[in-house]
């Protein structure tokens, strides 16, 4: 496992809330959800595409307790309230 980079929650929330951010989020909600309604009508996706529509889910709903989770910290470390 990596080291945690040094970022705290207000820092991820400043990342999260930014309207860059929220663009490429957006951008990322589109393409899934383009996915999905095409693999719910039947359409054959290859496992490429598959994968693009579960992951893309994924980020665009990264939460704070992911990022603690994945560096094993403690929600409460690293300016976490």
């Amino acid at each position: 496992m990596a080291d945690s980079p040094r970022f705290n929650k207000q820092t991820f929330q400043e990342w999260r809330h930014h309207p860059l951010t929220g663009v490429f989020l957006q951008l990322l909600r589109d393409q899934r959800a383009d996915l999905m309604e095409a693999w719910g009508q039947g359409q054959d996706l290859d496992l490429r595409h598959q994968t693009k529509a579960l992951l893309w889910g994924e980020l665009a709903d990264l939460a704070w307790s992911d990022y603690c989770s994945y560096y094993e910290i403690e929600e409460t470390e690293s300016g976490a309230e």
